[in-house]
């Protein structure tokens, strides 16, 4: 009877644990620039942060042991190493390493086509003229090769986080500047900065300052 369920046990053990080669596996698979890349992405608001939080849920929960031997459970009904039990709701852990990769590559395709989605819309692509040149340079990258940079960095996230947010362009005319401020006459500088800053506040009055770009044109006669 012993011997047999050292046999069972020792085959539902290693159903259950990770061996010394899935370990290491599995933490390049946590090291990876594609669950990198996936994190710095979960921070833009169209994407659900829920899924590759998941993924590293289920990754954290394959349980790691390969130290156990069957001479081992001839003094000790469990793995002295992990204190597995036969019965426990531990997964499988067969396929549990390639259906990861699957779904952290499934998840980096659908965000991909998500992204390119949303901000080819007209409406959005045309808040692009409102960004810096080296924002804009991102997001006509993205576009054109339509596949995200190799590593996802915080230029390409806040770029295209940019791009969502929706601006609000304030048109200035020239002429109209220009004439307030031959108002102000001869002043120190901290009073002409003082007096620079009252005429924006007078354009930007009431609005969300954070999405405001100001455009200052010359009118056309």
């Amino acid at each position: 009877m012993k011997e047999k369920y050292i046999s069972i046990y020792f085959e539902e053990h290693k159903k259950k644990r990770l061996d010394i080669d899935d370990a290491k596996r599995r933490d390049k698979l946590q090291e990876s620039r594609a669950l990198a890349n996936l994190k710095k992405l979960r921070t833009i608001e169209i994407l659900s942060g829920a899924k590759p939080t998941a993924i590293e849920q289920d990754m954290s929960e394959l349980k790691v042991c390969y130290d156990l031997t069957p001479v081992e459970l001839r003094t000790n009904p469990l793995c002295p190493h992990c204190r597995y039990s036969i019965g426990d709701k531990a997964k499988n852990i067969y396929g549990q390493l390639d259906n990861l990769e699957i779904r952290i590559d499934d998840l980096l395709a659908e965000w991909t086509t998500t992204l390119l989605n949303t901000i080819s819309d007209p409406i959005v692509s045309s808040q692009k003229e409102y960004l810096n040149p080296d924002q804009q340079k991102v997001v006509d990258e993205f576009i054109a090769t339509k596949e995200l940079p190799r590593r996802v960095d915080d230029h390409f996230v806040n770029s295209i986080k940019a791009l969502l947010q929706g601006f609000e362009p304030v048109m200035i005319d020239t002429e109209d500047i220009m004439a307030k401020l031959d108002e102000l006459g001869p002043c120190d500088v901290a009073t002409f900065k003082g007096k620079l800053n009252s005429i924006v506040d007078s354009y930007t009055k009431g609005k969300d300052t954070a999405k405001l770009r100001i455009v200052v044109k010359r009118t056309e006669r």
